[in-house]
């Protein structure tokens, strides 16, 4: 009988929410839609520029491909748990600033049902939002006259995710997942003016659900072909807005816990293709295609507009195996490029980006198959050009993969 820890369940559902609460990134970009999507996984995968799509893997967690959860063994239990910190860097032709944060990344876990079947549970940022904007220009009604505002954004949604893995022949696999995408963005704007002052809060929550379906296929014993899909689904918001002035001295509220519907967001259909090779017995290349069609969702922003986004990706792994190797010789050392030419267009330029990962993945024993990844990723996103804003990112992952025998009974004499 499988067992599920009732105290890792609500733990998952408390770092959900501590998550959204802390917020996740700085990034200025997050002002658009529903904050920044988050390409941060899950292990191994995070020092492999995010590449996984057709890598096979029995002794962690494969988060990028619901497959490969088919290959979970038979008296296993797998547990993921991630760190994440961030040193950003924003700079147009004017000024540059710097910020630095730390959070959790992920939380997961997967078990075996049966000898052809997985299942897994992952909950990890699905976007994030975090922006400040300085003196926005806004107009005094019947009148030319403008004032300055101060705007702060805070939140995010959460991906918590059900993965479901079943081997249909040994060679081939079917994956199906399940997620549900829930979280909360929060606006204040603020101005003061002598004794009179304004504010207002926004809360947006939206929810939905999203389905996924993944392959893998083993064209030979050391490749491995992928596939994701990931199904266009639309969020559905409600907005809870308070509005207080200050005249004179005296608070007025003029919006109190006021509810409102919002209009919903429309997330695309994303394609990935991936293939997964090993060769001289050591080494292991991933190299992964993803389109989200952004364009079909006929969705556009205030100061730009949605277009199809193209994310390449490659991976490479060093790692020996074999029981009689020393300590050493068992850590693994990965590094990753990935390329993505962004999903939005502002003033005529797309937002893209790019980035370099590195990382090493750690033993904890001898005899385990449990790790501790440690991954580094400098990045870049945007550039300098009239109102954009040019950011440079250096993120540190420290993820705990652990696998656990749960399901062995012990053999009493």
């Amino acid at each position: 009988m499988i067992r599920i820890p009732i105290i890792l369940l609500l733990f998952l559902i408390n770092f959900s929410t501590f998550s959204q609460s802390e917020g996740l990134t700085n990034s200025p970009y997050s002002l658009y839609g529903l904050g920044t999507i988050n390409q941060t996984t899950l292990g191994k995968y995070n020092s492999m520029g995010y590449t996984g799509i057709g890598q096979k893997s029995t002794t962690d967690i494969n988060n990028l491909n619901a497959a490969n959860f088919a290959l979970i063994q038979k008296g296993t239990f797998l547990y993921d748990v991630g760190l994440r910190g961030n040193y950003n860097t924003y700079e147009n032709y004017n000024d540059l600033e710097s910020k630095t944060y730390f959070n959790f990344s992920n939380l997961a876990f997967a078990f075996p049902l049966g000898d052809k079947g997985g299942m897994g549970i992952t909950l990890l940022p699905y976007t994030d939002v975090g922006y400040t904007l300085i003196g926005k220009q806004n107009n005094i009604e019947g009148s030319t006259d403008t004032y300055e505002s101060n705007v702060d954004g805070l939140g995010g949604l959460t991906d918590f995710k059900l993965n479901f893995g079943y081997a249909l022949l040994p060679s081939l696999r079917l994956g199906v997942s399940a997620s549900l995408l829930f979280g909360n963005i929060e606006q204040t704007e603020s101005f003061s003016l002598e004794s009179s002052a304004f504010t207002q809060e926004k809360s947006t929550n939206y929810s939905g659900f999203k389905i996924g379906t993944g392959l893998q296929w083993d064209i030979t014993k050391n490749t491995t072909l992928g596939s994701t899909i990931n199904f266009p689904v639309n969020l559905n918001g409600n907005q809870i807005t308070n509005t207080i002035k200050i005249v004179d001295n005296a608070e007025v509220a003029v919006q109190e816990d006021e509810k409102s519907k919002v209009d919903g967001f429309t997330l695309p259909m994303e394609l990935g293709l991936g293939i997964s090779s090993v060769f001289k017995n050591y080494w292991t290349l991933n190299v992964d295609y993803k389109k989200n069609y952004w364009e079909q969702t006929n969705q556009s922003e205030f100061l730009g507009s949605y277009i199809d986004q193209d994310v390449f990706g490659v991976g490479l792994t060093y790692k020996k195996e074999g029981r009689n190797l020393n300590y050493g010789q068992r850590i693994a050392f990965r590094t990753g490029y990935t390329y993505d030419t962004g999903n939005l267009r502002v003033g005529g330029n797309s937002i893209n980006g790019q980035q370099f990962t590195f990382g090493i993945g750690l033993p904890t024993s001898y005899r385990s198959g449990s790790m501790v990844n440690l991954s580094y990723a400098y990045g870049t996103r945007g550039k300098i050009d009239n109102s954009l804003i040019k950011e440079n990112y250096h993120m540190l992952t420290l993820n705990l993969s652990l696998l656990d025998n749960w399901f062995l009974r012990r053999k009493i004499n």
